[in-house]
């Protein structure tokens, strides 16, 4: 902060003409000088003196007016001074109470790289979103895609007509079912063993004859399509279409205990030969079963259409659809609890010390799904 103007002694005196003497003489009161030589006189008038006292006199009065308002000034200047140092230590109070002021930004080279990784993304991202919209301009990727898809995706030929023609006829026959039972174990496999047409493919160990459960059999209470042919996602294959039809069992046909010891499967196993007899009839359809995922205690129904041969020695040809029965059950025939890994479901007769049986857990619980 500039000072404020303050009234200056002139402390030199610069000689010119039109100086008074007596002005003059007044510096050499206070010390002596040698008088000037030339036209002065030698000596000096009364009143010379007198008038030379009045001036010495006035001009020390304005030199104490001077002096005093230099203290003046200077104790101006000391406030002023306390006010600067009063108002620095109020700003450094208010730095310390301002937030800490945020990290120094990346460097310009920094910041050039991340916008060109964020532009390449938004590039990204609008092309992707321009070909969904189909509002994308004709380029290689395009063309690509296209091919691709042309090659890969699903589409709706004879094979699928014949094989969804057969769904349908398959779950009319199926909710016309009539019921059977309550049969014994060797009731119901003597009842197939007559017909001839059916083996049912029980899991070994196979089913004691002696065994108290009963078998019996209800229409389904539910048919579906289930798997990538359902969801539209099969990949296209010069092979034929595999289609899988879960079937759900009823819940009255089972009992509380019937997740020990294979009953379940046994159970299992009997339902789905009673729905393998009734479309035997069908002469267009060839019927097998095999394990589903190579598990033997939970066969599946393979239904495929029948080829005919010219000669026994002519290799059958490979069939344009396949459709796979698989049964289930709902999921609240049977405890979850009974059913953790850690519990043990096979308990033979005294033997107290038998160990959990996961791999039979889990394939029943996959039923239950």
């Amino acid at each position: 902060m500039a000072a404020k103007g303050t009234k200056r002694r002139k402390l030199e005196h610069t000689p010119s003409e039109d100086d008074d003497a007596a002005s003059f003489a007044s510096f050499g009161a206070s010390e002596e000088v040698a008088e000037p030589a030339g036209d002065a006189g030698p000596d000096k008038t009364l009143e010379d003196v007198d008038d030379g006292d009045e001036i010495l006199g006035e001009e020390e009065g304005e030199g104490l007016g001077d002096r005093e308002s230099d203290e003046q000034d200077l104790e101006s200047l000391g406030s002023e001074f306390e006010e600067e140092v009063g108002d620095a230590e109020t700003d450094e109070r208010d730095a310390e109470s301002l937030p800490k002021a945020k990290p120094a930004e990346p460097g310009a080279e920094q910041q050039k790289q991340d916008r060109a990784g964020g532009t390449k993304v938004r590039r990204t991202a609008l092309g992707a979103g321009a070909y969904l919209a189909g509002t994308s301009k004709s380029n290689m990727f395009k063309l690509q895609v296209e091919e691709l898809l042309e090659q890969i995706r699903p589409r709706r030929g004879k094979r699928e007509e014949a094989a969804e023609k057969a769904l349908h006829l398959l779950k009319k026959t199926f909710d016309r079912l009539p019921e059977r039972g309550p049969l014994s174990v060797s009731d119901a496999t003597e009842h197939f063993l007559k017909s001839g047409k059916v083996i049912v493919p029980f899991p070994e160990p196979t089913p004691p004859k002696d065994a108290k459960y009963k078998f019996a059999f209800a229409s389904p209470s539910s048919v579906n399509v289930i798997g990538s042919y359902a969801l539209k996602t099969s990949p296209r294959s010069k092979e034929a279409v595999e289609i899988d039809m879960m079937v759900t069992m009823p819940a009255e046909l089972f009992e509380e205990k019937d997740y020990l010891n294979y009953r379940y499967f046994y159970k299992r196993a009997y339902y789905l030969a009673c729905l393998a007899e009734s479309i035997l009839d069908e002469s267009t359809y060839d019927i097998r079963f095999a394990d589903l995922h190579d598990d033997q205690m939970k066969p599946v129904m393979v239904i495929s259409p029948r080829t005919p041969l010219d000669t026994e020695d002519e290799i059958k040809p490979t069939p344009k659809w396949r459709i796979n029965i698989i049964p289930s059950v709902c999921a609240e025939v049977f405890s979850k609890d009974k059913l953790s890994p850690d519990k043990n479901c096979i308990r033979a007769a005294g033997d107290t010390k038998a160990g959990p049986t996961p791999f039979y857990n889990s394939s029943l619980r996959a039923d239950m799904l």
